[in-house]
């Protein structure tokens, strides 16, 4: 601001929800004139931080909205973990001019000329009565609503725009009240009240296939393992994942070369290591269950705002492999014990309140074009003496290709028809 004295009303007021929870960005209308926060994104923002959303009403300067818009957004995700709220998954909200910032910069390619970050594009766009009127194929799926009686946004040019953007393949959902004029706000006590439950029901929904659009970010700790050495092939040939290998002399004992991967060498067991290897990430994969690791790894990942972690466990965690399989794997690793450290591990995890899969590998070998697995929920006898590392794999790619699937589970991970075997074929 001593810099450039235009911004001294410039600002964003700050409503908290949830630690770590997504955020929305909130303009509010004005005519590009003045900023009708009072009315317009306070309330709103207010209603979504009560409702648990980190919520953020920017005033910005009427002959630099956009510009200012895109500050805003650098900033939040520069700064997310000093704010704790999730640095992605974030919605932009506007009425009248505050609904054209929105969208403009909903527009992936706006945002990435106006921006400075590697932010990525807003999940869902809400824009309030507005005459905007082009789509282009980055938009963002639009939730919109308008009065019947609006004197400035003809609710009919709102509605044929969210129709074209159907016609795009981009998702829509258009809500007009007959007879409310510009400016409804909230919709307090009138008949748009309780919009905004609909408008976050809509912003939710697109999280459920979160991969909608956004290029993930798989970061891999111990990627130089076997289990990743069949993982980081498939991932760079069936998705577009960007992908951050990590481990001791990563990059010297890896040969990729692809302009979605960075090497991260290092010792994981040092906490600057690992949150350099968890930078920008969306997954994280952990290729060891030490509690070292992993509880360095759940702290940053907390630290950071990330959500969905997968982890290479093994079985036996809860006493709870029987039979003859069972007193052989006891022979073979030990019975079990809580100060065991792959129970205490497991345990980490469990306890953690990410978005975790932790896998209970039984004897892995390898076997090519072999990727059947069966999985065995928590709490049921483990039966099942071996299984492929291409199956276990399998099971992580589908993890990745679908972002609700076993979250906050440990699933035991066999071969199909294995469960009779007192010991692997291959011992």
């Amino acid at each position: 601001m001593v810099k450039d004295p235009s911004k001294r009303e410039t600002g964003l007021f700050y409503f908290k929800g949830k630690e770590y929870e997504k955020f929305a960005l909130i303009n509010a209308g004005g005519g590009f004139h003045y900023v009708a926060a009072l009315h317009d994104s306070f309330p709103q923002a207010l209603a979504l931080s009560q409702r648990g959303y980190n919520a953020f009403a920017l005033i910005y300067r009427p002959n630099k909205a956009y510009e200012d818009l895109a500050q805003a957004l650098d900033y939040l995700y520069s700064h997310s973990s000093e704010l704790k709220i999730a640095p992605d998954q974030y919605s932009l909200w506007g009425g009248s001019a505050g609904a054209r910032m929105a969208i403009h910069l909903g527009n992936k390619r706006e945002l990435q000329r106006l921006t400075r970050t590697s932010i990525e594009p807003a999940s869902m766009v809400v824009s309030q009565y507005t005459g905007y009127s082009s789509v282009y194929r980055d938009d963002a799926p639009t939730y919109a609503n308008c009065g019947t009686n609006d004197w400035i946004a003809n609710w009919q040019v709102m509605e044929n725009r969210l129709k074209n953007l159907k016609k795009l393949g981009i998702d829509s959902q258009f809500h007009v009240y007959k007879g409310l004029r510009h400016g409804f706000g909230v919709g307090k006590d009138t008949v748009a009240e309780g919009w905004i439950d609909n408008a976050i029901s809509f912003w939710e929904n697109k999280l459920t296939n979160r991969n909608w659009r956004k290029i993930m970010r798989l970061a891999i700790i111990g990627a130089a393992g076997q289990i990743p050495g069949f993982l980081i092939p498939r991932v760079l040939e069936e998705t577009d994942f960007k992908l951050t290998l990590a481990g001791r002399k990563v990059s010297q004992r890896l040969s990729y070369q692809d302009d979605r991967i960075r090497y991260v060498d290092g010792d994981m067991s040092r906490l600057d290591n690992v949150r350099q290897a968890l930078e920008d990430a969306d997954v994280v994969f952990v290729n060891e269950a030490s509690p070292a690791l992993l509880e360095l790894t759940i702290a940053v990942m907390k630290e950071k705002g990330i959500r969905r972690l997968i982890v290479a466990g093994v079985l036996g965690v809860y006493d709870e492999v029987v039979g003859d399989f069972g007193r052989w794997n006891k022979a073979m690793i030990g019975a079990y014990s809580p100060t065991n450290n792959r129970v205490i591990g497991a345990k980490l995890v469990d306890e953690s309140g990410l978005d975790y899969t932790y896998l209970r590998m039984t004897w892995l070998y390898n076997q090519e074009g072999n990727r059947a697995y069966k999985l065995i929920p928590q709490g049921e006898p483990y039966k099942g003496a071996q299984v492929t590392r291409q199956a276990v794999v399998q099971y992580v790619m589908d993890l990745l290709q679908d972002s609700s699937r076993d979250l906050g589970v440990s699933v035991g991970i066999v071969e199909p028809g294995s469960e009779a075997l007192a010991k692997p074929v291959f011992y």
